[in-house]
């Protein structure tokens, strides 16, 4: 089924054995010298079979992220065992997406696109039915990376080479709109300016790259991506642990409603680590150690205002690294040069006759 409706959008052009974008269908208007109106369904087949395919993705991945509590009991094993698992899934994509980039242009971008979904497929199988951790992480982070670094690539070519103009921005609208980042729904659906960017970034990418190059150019987008993804989250949330532990301590020992004798004993269990948990966990424990109802409730006081601080201190790191982002903006590709540009034009990719802006092209027409 998916296989057809891509095929009723794209088809190969006699040189390369590229896939290139045909016309969309009409259907008569039944007034003479009226050429036909566009078939709506027909020319956002292609989209809605790759925006299909990213949804699945994104929600495999988002199931992982909230099932973390139940993987732990499931396996018997740490918290930190299943994000290893949940971590190693975007290396393993970031490790292998420029290949699967370029075998997108040797076998064509379409076949290792469905040839993508079929193993990211197999891995959730085995993911489903995995008895152990180690088979989890084979599943998960092993197989259905390796699918994943096989229909990123190719899906975001396949975008490209369907649509041209505005329905082209439109395309990258939705595909960005369903694949929202986890480290972007972990700060929230709120976040003003996610989805703007996360829409248009492969619009303006693939804008600039020519047919050739498209598919390890989005091996390169996708790339950046996940480790961004992986390698942020780990920064951000090692700050994050660090300013916690940092606020708790001194807030411990700075507490006149805290003996001593609860200082110390505070102190002893932070050299075993620390973790960001509800407040009423940390007064559980406190309860459980023997304390008194008013050292129970200046440490639980303490513990949540140092997670505030804690936070403070990351989503100040984020809006920095933010702001760093514009110091290369400048350097944005605005479009793809024409080498075949008359001398003394430009030679942009502006709109043209034969792509206009909502339309679509054959190459060559």
């Amino acid at each position: 089924m998916a296989g057809e409706a891509l095929t009723g959008l794209l088809s190969w052009d006699g040189g390369g054995g590229r896939p290139v974008a045909c016309r969309p269908r009409t259907a008569p208007t039944g007034v003479l010298g009226q050429l036909g109106v566009e078939d709506t369904v027909a020319h956002w087949r292609a989209l809605i079979v790759l925006g299909t395919a990213q949804f699945l993705m994104v929600l495999d991945t988002s199931v992982m992220n909230v099932s973390i509590s139940q993987l732990v009991e499931d396996f018997d094993t740490e918290v930190t065992a299943i994000q290893g698992v949940i971590t190693l899934y975007a290396l393993v994509m970031a490790a292998f997406m420029l290949i699967g980039g370029r075998f997108g242009d040797i076998l064509g971008r379409r076949r290792l696109f469905f040839l993508g979904l079929v193993v990211y497929g197999i891995g959730s199988a085995v993911t489903a039915v995995a008895p152990t951790l180690w088979v989890l992480g084979l599943g998960w982070s092993v197989i259905e990376g390796l699918g994943a670094a096989m229909v990123l690539p190719a899906m975001a070519a396949l975008v490209a080479e369907s649509y041209r103009g505005r329905d082209r921005a439109v395309a990258y609208g939705v595909i960005g709109g369903l694949a929202r980042r986890p480290a972007a729904r972990r700060l929230g659906d709120d976040v003003p300016g996610m989805g703007l960017l996360a829409s248009q970034l492969g619009n303006v990418v693939q804008s600039s790259a020519g047919e050739e190059e498209r598919s390890e150019v989005g091996g390169l987008q996708f790339t950046a991506q996940n480790l961004g993804s992986a390698l942020g989250t780990a920064l951000i949330g090692s700050l994050l642990i660090g300013s916690l532990a940092h606020a708790f301590t001194a807030q411990v020992e700075d507490d006149p409603r805290l003996s001593q004798e609860a200082r110390q004993q505070t102190s002893v269990a932070l050299q075993a680590g620390i973790s960001f948990v509800p407040t009423e966990q940390v007064r559980t424990a406190a309860e459980r150690a023997g304390l008194p109802p008013s050292e129970v409730d200046a440490l639980a006081d303490s513990y949540a205002s140092a997670q505030l601080n804690g936070l403070k201190a990351a989503i100040l790191a984020t809006g920095g690294i933010t702001l760093a982002a514009f110091l290369v903006t400048p350097r944005l590709p605005t479009g793809r040069k024409d080498p075949t540009a008359p001398p003394g034009t430009d030679g942009g990719s502006g709109p043209t006759p034969a792509a206009a802006p909502g339309s679509t092209r054959r190459d060559g027409d």
